[in-house]
Protein backbone atom coordinates (compact mmCIF):
# COMPACT_ATOMS: atom_id res chain seq x y z
CA UNK A 1 0.00 0.00 0.00
CA UNK A 2 1.07 3.72 -0.72
CA UNK A 3 2.14 6.11 1.76
CA UNK A 4 -0.92 9.17 0.56
CA UNK A 5 1.67 11.58 2.51
CA UNK A 6 4.09 10.58 0.40
CA UNK A 7 4.68 13.14 -2.97
CA UNK A 8 4.58 11.16 -6.61
CA UNK A 9 7.73 10.60 -8.05
CA UNK A 10 8.90 12.81 -10.77
CA UNK A 11 7.37 10.45 -13.51
CA UNK A 12 4.28 10.21 -12.12
CA UNK A 13 3.76 14.29 -11.54
CA UNK A 14 1.55 15.45 -14.45
CA UNK A 15 3.41 17.60 -17.33
CA UNK A 16 2.87 19.21 -20.20
CA UNK A 17 4.81 19.65 -23.42
CA UNK A 18 5.17 23.03 -25.50
CA UNK A 19 6.36 23.13 -28.54
CA UNK A 20 8.63 26.22 -29.35
CA UNK A 21 10.18 28.19 -31.87
CA UNK A 22 12.41 31.74 -31.80
CA UNK A 23 15.65 32.99 -33.46
CA UNK A 24 16.30 30.04 -35.44
CA UNK A 25 16.01 27.56 -32.95
CA UNK A 26 12.95 24.74 -31.82
CA UNK A 27 12.54 23.03 -28.47
CA UNK A 28 10.35 21.91 -27.04
CA UNK A 29 8.85 23.09 -22.93
CA UNK A 30 8.12 20.49 -20.61
CA UNK A 31 6.01 21.87 -17.59
CA UNK A 32 5.57 20.43 -14.55
CA UNK A 33 3.99 20.86 -11.55
CA UNK A 34 5.25 20.35 -8.12
CA UNK A 35 2.88 20.08 -5.50
CA UNK A 36 5.11 19.80 -2.57
CA UNK A 37 6.85 23.26 -3.86
CA UNK A 38 6.43 26.74 -2.17
CA UNK A 39 3.47 28.35 -3.94
CA UNK A 40 6.30 30.71 -6.23
CA UNK A 41 8.00 27.28 -7.12
CA UNK A 42 5.14 25.63 -7.88
CA UNK A 43 5.27 25.14 -11.26
CA UNK A 44 8.22 23.78 -13.47
CA UNK A 45 9.45 25.02 -16.60
CA UNK A 46 12.52 22.54 -19.27
CA UNK A 47 13.60 23.17 -22.50
CA UNK A 48 13.97 19.87 -24.32
CA UNK A 49 15.09 19.11 -27.51
CA UNK A 50 16.30 22.36 -29.37
CA UNK A 51 17.16 22.27 -32.36
CA UNK A 52 18.53 25.03 -34.83
CA UNK A 53 17.48 25.55 -38.98
CA UNK A 54 20.89 25.40 -40.67
CA UNK A 55 20.61 25.50 -44.64
CA UNK A 56 16.81 23.93 -44.40
CA UNK A 57 17.98 20.89 -42.02
CA UNK A 58 17.44 20.64 -38.42
CA UNK A 59 20.70 20.22 -36.28
CA UNK A 60 20.24 19.15 -32.88
CA UNK A 61 21.97 21.62 -30.16
CA UNK A 62 22.32 21.20 -26.50
CA UNK A 63 21.42 24.09 -24.80
CA UNK A 64 22.08 24.61 -20.92
CA UNK A 65 19.72 26.72 -19.07
CA UNK A 66 18.44 26.67 -15.65
CA UNK A 67 14.89 25.53 -15.52
CA UNK A 68 11.93 28.90 -15.12
CA UNK A 69 9.61 28.45 -11.93
CA UNK A 70 6.77 30.64 -11.30
CA UNK A 71 3.24 30.30 -9.43
CA UNK A 72 1.32 29.50 -12.47
CA UNK A 73 2.64 28.06 -15.71
CA UNK A 74 2.74 31.95 -17.66
CA UNK A 75 5.10 32.88 -15.11
CA UNK A 76 7.58 29.90 -15.36
CA UNK A 77 7.33 30.23 -19.09
CA UNK A 78 8.08 33.67 -18.50
CA UNK A 79 10.98 33.01 -16.62
CA UNK A 80 12.40 30.11 -18.60
CA UNK A 81 11.77 32.71 -21.49
CA UNK A 82 14.45 34.90 -20.34
CA UNK A 83 16.80 32.38 -19.60
CA UNK A 84 16.95 31.13 -23.28
CA UNK A 85 16.82 35.19 -24.35
CA UNK A 86 19.82 35.65 -22.52
CA UNK A 87 21.70 32.12 -23.55
CA UNK A 88 20.91 33.71 -27.21
CA UNK A 89 22.58 36.96 -26.01
CA UNK A 90 25.52 35.95 -25.35
CA UNK A 91 25.62 33.28 -27.94
CA UNK A 92 25.02 35.68 -30.61
CA UNK A 93 27.80 38.61 -28.84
Amino acid sequence: MSDPAKAPSSAARPRIIYPQAKAGYGYDVTITKEPTAAPSRLYCARLSNAARLENTRLVLVRIEIPDGYGPTVIEAMRVLDAHFEAWLRVRQS
